[in-house]
């Protein structure tokens, strides 16, 4: 469901939430979409809801799930591409991301929060801890729904990258991280030809965490408040993605009460 088909371009993209994907799946939307010998337009998707690229009926002209291929044909045609790709994210700090975005009073999807909302008061009603959940959920409950709760149930914006991009499987030719998301980027076009063709947008990939300087401010505001158990925990659920992507578990970004 979250593995894309640029059938023009002969580009394979898996879509990770909280990993830059809405600006992906914008500028593969507008390489498909550019005339040929033309560059593709950005600008276009600044007039657009934000939400415009994640509702199929408006991209899958340009933009194909791969579940949804049922021509044995264009299958073939799929899995001869000359560029899968992905791009990852240290899962904690993803973790953070989806919390503010998604969960945190004010986050930019109401019908997400309102939803998950929902499902965090329902399971911490029925749950040992029988925390009170009211209007806002905190971090912490966040982390504590999300560590008790099996992950065939979690919401694709923290869904493990291994569980959504299945890379065990499907034989991905580059794997490009958030953290150096401009160099990646600017890697992965080069070697797919498309230098040309497109200008990625740059943008602050260090609000949260800083791979040459250690944790940012905002990453341990959060995570100073989260016991260390539950680290380990969340750690113990995405342990996959650690180490296919070659991520660390630092225990220092948490509280060390149990």
């Amino acid at each position: 469901m979250h593995v894309y088909w640029l059938q023009r371009r002969k580009l394979v993209y898996c879509e990770v939430q909280k990993v830059a994907s809405t600006t992906w799946k914008n500028a593969l939307l507008a390489l498909e979409m550019a005339p040929a010998g033309s560059k593709a337009d950005m600008q276009q998707f600044n007039r657009l809801p934000l939400d415009y690229v994640h509702i199929d009926t408006n991209v899958e002209r340009y933009l194909q799930r791969v579940s949804r291929i049922v021509d044995l044909a264009k299958m073939a045609d799929m899995l001869s591409a000359r560029t899968k790709f992905l791009f990852v994210r240290h899962p904690l700090v993803r973790l953070l991301s989806a919390y503010r975005d998604k969960i945190a009073v004010g986050s930019r999807s109401e019908v997400i929060h309102r939803k998950q909302l929902a499902l965090i008061r329902k399971h911490f009603a029925r749950s040992p801890t029988n925390a009170n959940v009211g209007d806002a959920v905190s971090f912490v409950q966040f982390l504590t729904y999300v560590a008790e709760t099996p992950t065939r149930e979690w919401n694709y914006h923290w869904a493990r990258i291994v569980d959504l991009c299945n890379p065990c499987v499907v034989n991905y030719d580059f794997v490009g991280k958030y953290e150096t998301l401009r160099d990646d980027s600017a890697e992965l076009l080069r070697r797919t030809g498309l230098a040309g063709s497109l200008t990625f947008p740059q943008r602050n990939t260090t609000i949260y965490y800083k791979a040459t300087s250690g944790e940012d401010r905002l990453l341990r505001n959060y995570y100073r408040h989260v016991p260390l158990s539950l680290g380990r925990r969340l750690y113990e659920k995405y342990e996959s993605d650690f180490l296919l992507f070659g991520y660390s578990f630092r225990e220092e970004w948490f509280a060390r009460r149990s």
